[in-house]
């Protein structure tokens, strides 16, 4: 699959999710590889408990030589550290507040993003197709 033609917003997630997440502890979708997306249960304060939402991916794959020289060419780190500030920093310039619901947890070897907030998930997966798909 080519990374700038994925759509993030076809993702359906369970209508049951969180039922789902209460009997099988987590939920994940590989359905747009080499981008994995993940909501688990966390300990919140609610009775219920929240939701964890994650975008993550391995930016080490053949499938990113590619747009690695492009964000390499902007300033950015060719690995998860680097890949995350850029996606950050083109986020930001899309929507500023968003910025203020999304944690960040990046490795050499991994980028992810993650909220406890299923609005501000759909909004970052809409901002991140827009973002891959005007990389190339």
């Amino acid at each position: 699959m080519l990374i700038n033609k994925i759509d993030f917003y076809t993702l359906n997630l369970p209508s049951n999710l969180h039922r789902v997440l209460e009997e099988e502890g987590g939920w994940e979708s590989e359905e747009f590889l080499p981008f994995f997306i993940d909501v688990d249960l966390v300990e919140g304060e609610s009775e219920d408990g929240d939701l964890l939402f994650s975008f993550q991916f391995s930016p080490s794959g053949e499938e990113f030589e590619e747009l690695n020289r492009i964000i390499s060419s902007r300033g950015f780190d060719e690995n998860g550290y680097g890949w995350t500030e850029f996606l950050m920093n083109e986020i930001e310039k899309l929507d500023q507040y968003l910025i203020e619901d999304l944690g960040v947890d990046p490795e050499a070897e991994t980028c992810s993003i993650v909220t406890t907030s299923r609005a501000s998930f759909e909004k970052l997966l809409s901002y991140l197709t827009k973002v891959f798909q005007e990389l190339i």
